[in-house]
């Protein structure tokens, strides 16, 4: 599997704190980034990660010195030249044509795991989903209508995802080997959509975790809460 971290956009509803950087490099304490937090969850399971950068990034060698060295996974960035033109599944596209085609683990870059639940994530698809050669998506179960929805049947398979009601996803996706092609076709046709949209087109189930099991960036109330809550807590096993 592969890693791929989506954060080419501008993350404008954060305010001035992303006038020239990507939330993927927000400060949320005086000492670690969201990338600390992603980094520190993946490391143990891979060797390699991507990460998809557009806006602040001219080029891909200025990329490639801002992104983080100190951790045991090497992170390859690309560069999206086009991340002001297109929505995310633009970003997904080009991400889609410089990786090795293997299931693609694709995390949104405000995301901030917790705890295990990188490992409880990959230990459900690699037992129950992937088997099936079902694609995922992780959510949190319980109905609301403020935040980006996805729906399942009585089966678990995602049936629809979108500004609806429904179940809140958690910015953690999986996309099956067996649904690269169609992701590709449907994503380079529909490039300002949203990324996830595919995923009730192919087949994918629900991976269902608790809504303590990550924190999401992506407004200014968001990163208040999330520094009130992180400062002074270490960054590895948070709980």
């Amino acid at each position: 599997m592969i890693p791929i971290i989506l954060s080419a956009g501008r993350g404008s509803r954060v305010g001035v704190e992303t006038k020239e950087i990507p939330k993927w490099f927000l400060d949320i304490t005086n000492k670690h980034s969201v990338y600390d937090y992603q980094l520190a969850s993946l490391e143990e399971h891979f060797d390699t990660a991507y990460v998809v950068l557009g806006h602040g990034f001219d080029s891909k060698k200025e990329a490639h010195a801002a992104v983080p060295t100190s951790y045991d996974i090497d992170v390859e960035p690309l560069v999206f030249e086009e991340w002001n033109k297109v929505e995310n599944a633009g970003s997904a596209a080009y991400a889609l044509k410089n990786v090795p085609k293997e299931d693609l683990l694709l995390i949104c870059g405000d995301i901030i795991p917790m705890g295990d639940m990188v490992t409880e994530v990959l230990q459900k698809y690699e037992t129950e989903i992937g088997p099936r050669g079902h694609s995922a998506v992780v959510a949190f179960e319980g109905k609301q209508d403020e935040k980006t929805a996805v729906r399942w049947n009585s089966e678990g398979i995602i049936t629809d995802y979108g500004a609806i009601k429904g179940h809140e996803e958690a910015g953690f996706f999986i996309l099956n080997r067996n649904h690269l092609e169609a992701a590709c076709s449907i994503w380079k046709e529909n490039k300002d959509e949203w990324f996830p949209s595919i995923f009730p087109k192919v087949d994918s189930q629900a991976i269902r975790m608790d809504k303590d099991d990550q924190f999401e960036v992506n407004t200014k109330s968001d990163l208040v809460k999330v520094r009130n809550y992180l400062t002074d807590k270490p960054i590895h096993k948070i709980s």
